[in-house]
């Protein structure tokens, strides 16, 4: 991602060195399409402009409140989160044994500081908390 804005920079630079006015996008702050950029470069642009990254975590929680067999998912970032999206999820057991794992597609957008709680996924209950729940 870095090589990638240092690019676009670079060409932004070129682009004033030479006298040229690059238009800028408003919602982003990037030179529009408009300009004279190498067709390379517009589309770093673009591919920089539609990708958004989400940080997950989650947690074996639910009831009963000590030994669960749900999984609540949340994004970590403050960002939210588009329905559809897709989370992967995994639960160890305390000796590294993967005991489930999944994919969950959000049915509505995940707010932040909002949770999708995901019932009865787990084959048995575990113990309460973060340490066994990886979610990306």
């Amino acid at each position: 991602m870095a090589k990638l804005t240092k690019t676009i920079l670079a060409a932004a630079t070129l682009a004033v060195a030479a006298s040229t006015t690059l238009p800028v996008n408003a919602g982003s702050g990037l030179p529009t399409a408009a300009t004279a950029i190498k067709p390379e470069l517009r589309k770093a642009m673009k591919q920089q402009q539609r990708y958004v990254f989400y940080k997950f975590d989650c947690a074996v929680a639910g009831t009963p409140i000590e030994f669960p067999d749900d999984v609540k998912i949340w994004e970590t970032t403050g960002k939210t989160v588009p329905a559809g999206t897709k989370i992967k999820w995994t639960v160890k057991a305390g000796n590294g044994q993967i005991v489930k794992s999944g994919q969950h597609t959000l049915a509505a957008p995940l707010g932040a500081g909002k949770v999708a709680f995901l019932s009865n996924v787990l084959p048995f209950a575990m113990p309460a908390g973060k340490e066994a729940c990886k979610a990306s």
